[in-house]
């Protein structure tokens, strides 16, 4: 995941919403039409009057959150968010003077990496999945969470549901404030959470949202998309250029082809389907770069042990507030989840030409990604990880011979001063640090593994310090084949274990052999030395 610098906006008071499957009938919303009718699930609703709405897609693997929308107008963070519950959960309609339920049990939600969003449960109802999104905003804001308050029952078409306002102002920060207003709506077999957020006071939205919410309808029959109309819109959405070849994995494309909506298109690369939101000049540079950096960059670098045979999906956002609305971890400016297998990241320019950021922020995730596939699906140490992530942000050539920036423009400031007062993490330690060490101390950790692995690459003339990460990564690699082959036991794949806590036995025993023979301290001592001399 790459983190920006401190210097980058960061929106807080996020909604984490669970995993949910992708709608496949639902016909798109295009920006400014208000219209949305769900071919899948059987339901319509009118998104408000006001505004530029666009649709947001859902995360592979989605489970229940069923469609997204945002308001595309500057300045106004607004969204609406459909989460449906399954029949075993559904109470019915509600009548007029029906005690509704009560929310989730008090107590705090577990600490969890924040991007690791697989491991939440999620609750199975509406009402308790509103109060567990309150409950977090409510302590992100310095706040006890109570519970919701009482609901409004209200008509929709001729269903009765129920309407909540909640609205939260930061104990700390008196300019922040947010908030939701809620419908929940059942026809006895499903019920559906409808939920409005907005970073602001509530009041102006509070008529025209409740307008949109109560427009809520289930569908007599069964709502189908045209065929003909799918296969039309799909061509419309296809901005790929000639390729020479077969394309990699034909199935997986058009799983995600499927699933686009609104006005996302795509671009088929020979190993790479590039699907995104951005401006086409930007996404056609992105598709054309990410396969120079694996060709050119990852696999010449750290060569895989056998042929990716994986097609690699690459989606790009128009911007923060969309990658954010998408479900990215907040405080980040890209991540690759191996849980959805896909790469995500916003366009971070004000232009449509590609700027250096969002390039380098590519580089960086687009290298977790190849190396998830090159040590066949399994995990490695976060400092060569990030370190080496953060090494390729800096590749500015265009042919192949890599060329790299000298000093890395987010990170370079960070470790000089570090070095300058003493506070760089001695190697012996930095090497041995686990994800949530890491990620605790972020800006600095980012920065030395940056020149860490820079310096052993490109800068240290000690043949055997520039072996470490060549050493290192065949050993993981040979360690993983013979899990995957059944010549190792008891490991599992080797997932798991060195993300959270220690390392697994490939990564202990591969890291042997890398620092095998090497005084750590004199390792520490170089590397000081010449970071103050070269770097």
């Amino acid at each position: 995941m790459y983190r920006p610098a401190p210097s980058l906006p960061v929106r807080a008071a996020a909604l984490l919403a669970a995993l949910a499957l992708p709608l496949l009938l639902a016909p798109p919303v295009e920006a400014g039409k208000r219209d949305y009718v769900d071919g899948q699930y059987g339901f319509q609703i009118k998104l408000p009057h006001k505004g530029n709405w666009s649709q947001t897609p859902t995360q592979p693997g989605e489970q229940v959150e069923v469609a997204k929308f945002k308001d595309d107008r500057k300045g106004d963070f607004s969204t609406l968010d459909i989460f449906r519950f399954a029949s075993a959960q559904a109470s019915g309609p509600t009548t007029p003077g029906s005690d509704p339920e009560g929310g989730a049990p008090e107590g705090e939600a577990p600490e969890i990496p924040p991007e690791y969003r697989g491991g939440r449960q999620t609750p199975d109802n509406a009402v308790d999945y509103f109060d567990a999104q309150a409950g977090r905003i409510a302590r992100w804001c310095g706040l006890e969470w109570e519970g919701l308050p009482q609901p409004k029952q209200k008509k929709f078409g001729d269903v009765i549901g129920d309407i909540y306002v909640v609205e939260f102002q930061h104990t700390k920060y008196k300019g922040r404030r947010v908030g939701m207003l809620a419908g929940i709506v059942s026809d006895g077999e499903a019920e559906y959470l409808l939920l409005f957020q907005y970073q602001g006071k509530l009041k102006k939205m509070l008529i025209p949202w409740t307008q949109t919410l109560r427009s809520f309808r289930f569908a007599e029959g069964e709502v189908v998309q045209d065929a003909e109309e799918t296969e039309k819109d799909l061509d419309k959405r296809n901005k790929t250029r000639k390729v020479d070849g077969e394309l990699l994995d034909p199935e997986k494309r058009a799983r995600v082809k499927a699933d686009l909506k609104g006005t996302w298109r795509f671009i088929d690369t020979p190993h790479y389907l590039v699907v995104y939101n951005c401006d086409d000049p930007l996404a056609k540079y992105i598709a054309k770069r990410v396969e120079y950096m694996r060709k050119y960059a990852f696999e010449t670098v750290f060569p895989p042990v056998a042929p990716i045979e994986e097609c690699m999906i690459v989606r790009v956002c128009k911007e923060m507030d969309e990658y954010y609305h998408y479900g990215a971890p907040r405080g980040s400016a890209g991540y690759w989840s191996s849980g959805h297998d896909e790469l995500v990241f916003p366009d971070l320019s004000r232009s449509k030409k590609p700027d250096e950021k969002t390039i380098g922020v590519m580089h960086h995730e687009a290298f977790h990604q190849y190396i998830h596939y090159a040590l066949l699906k399994n995990n490695l140490p976060i400092w060569f990880n990030e370190g080496y992530a953060e090494y390729f942000f800096c590749v500015e050539s265009t042919k192949a011979k890599l060329k790299f920036m000298k000093r890395h423009p987010m990170r370079y400031g960070t470790v000089k001063s570090a070095l300058g007062s003493g506070d760089l993490i001695p190697l012996k330690d930095f090497i041995k640090m686990n994800q949530p060490q890491y990620y605790a101390r972020s800006s600095l950790c980012y920065a030395q593994g940056w020149a860490f692995s820079t310096w052993m690459k490109n800068i240290t003339k000690n043949e055997r310090y520039r072996e470490i990460p060549k050493i290192m990564f065949q050993e993981m690699q040979r360690g993983y084949l013979e899990l995957q082959q059944g010549r190792t036991e008891g490991l599992g794949m080797g997932r798991g274990m060195n993300m959270y806590g220690e390392y697994n036995p490939v990564v202990q025993a591969a890291m042997k052999k890398a620092f095998e023979g090497i005084d750590l301290e004199k390792l520490d001592e170089d590397f000081k030395k010449d970071l103050k001399r070269k770097m």
